[in-house]
């Protein structure tokens, strides 16, 4: 925190000078024109831009930057109260002028807010200007997680393809690595071992992101948010009817199996409709309340279908979207691609 806000006045000194306008000539304006630079936001991943912004990570008691919302009410998958703009800057301020350390701690516990060079800021907004990284939260959080996780899909920890001495043991609960335990409500085994050859089944033309065969298992690596936005937006669609309902004679001999299996797939296509939403480049206030509700009512049905799940910051975070498409319209105009791209060619 210390390195970062050193950086900060460096920049904040210069932001302080664009905000106060320079003049500049330009072939359209010969005679010189005043031109203010402010900063609209930040874009990064949710670590850095806590620190940017002055809020702590997403493990602490006061994680959320936007809410008054505690890390022991995560479960409830409710909001809180909205953060004022105001009181986090005096909050920020009253950090920094504290000079024990475990006076700093324990403001930054009951609050959640530290210090950050961008409260000197006067038009500084740190409550809204952070939008939700649409890649890391979505992409590479929401969808991964479902698809390794609630479905059972990290082979390192569940059975193998084809090991047969194990299937009589895959109704049991698997701990997965980030502590989910799941149960049998889960995707059967078959159901489960059915993906492979569904989704290799699936032909897309040149240009659509192709998945790999291991994705999600150790040997393909990390999977990069492109090819799970296309495994939920155009593999997991025409797959779905392979994967799910392959036995039909089956499902129509047990009720509770085919009740089971309608809410897998219900469940699967309200992700397929999230993720639909969210690459759109236009956003409409009916797609943002149809959001809001529809996310509501897919976390209902997780939590049936997958009782006692851990609720992570990342899905408490995805209720902040519907407020964030209605401020920012589509959020890939501010996702981390860009970003990541750079990062990319410079390692």
């Amino acid at each position: 925190m210390v390195t970062i806000n050193n950086i900060l006045h460096i920049f904040f000194d210069e932001m302080i000078h664009l905000d106060s306008g320079i003049i500049i000539q330009t072939h359209c304006y010969p005679k010189d024109r005043k031109v203010v630079v402010c900063l609209g936001c930040l874009i990064g991943d949710l670590v850095a831009n806590n620190k940017v912004a002055g809020f702590p990570s997403h493990s602490a008691t006061r994680f959320c930057s936007c809410f008054k919302c505690p890390k022991a009410e995560i479960q409830q998958l409710q909001l809180g109260r909205l953060r004022q703009k105001q009181i986090v800057k005096d909050c920020s301020h009253g950090f920094k002028e504290l000079r024990n350390e475990t006076e700093r701690m324990r403001m930054v516990k009951k609050t959640g807010v530290w210090w950050s060079e961008l409260n000197h800021l006067h038009f500084w907004d740190p409550v809204h200007v952070i939008p939700i990284g649409l890649m890391h939260n979505w992409f590479e959080g929401i969808l991964q997680h479902h698809f390794q996780n609630r479905w059972k899909w990290d082979f390192e920890k569940v059975q193998p393809l084809g090991n047969k001495s194990q299937k009589n043991n895959s109704d049991d609960e698997f701990e997965m690595q980030d502590g989910d335990t799941l149960s049998q409500s889960g995707p059967s085994w078959e159901q489960t071992h059915n993906m492979t050859p569904a989704l290799s089944h699936v032909r897309v033309p040149f240009g659509v992101t192709r998945i790999p065969q291991w994705l999600g298992q150790a040997k393909e690596g990390k999977s990069k948010a492109t090819k799970w936005k296309s495994l939920f937006s155009i593999y997991l669609p025409l797959a779905e009817i392979n994967i799910f309902l392959g036995d039909i004679e089956k499902l129509s001999e047990d009720p509770t199996e085919a009740v089971k299996t309608c809410l897998l797939v219900g469940n699967l296509a309200a992700l397929v409709e999230f993720t639909h939403i969210l690459k759109q480049k236009s956003i409409t206030v009916a797609n943002c309340l149809h959001f809001g509700e529809e996310y509501c009512n897919y976390c209902e049905s997780f939590k049936r279908l997958f009782p006692g799940c851990t609720i992570n910051p990342n899905h408490h975070f995805v209720l902040h979207i519907k407020m964030q498409l209605k401020q920012w319209g589509p959020l890939n105009g501010v996702a981390e691609f860009s970003g990541e791209r750079l990062n990319g060619i410079l390692q």
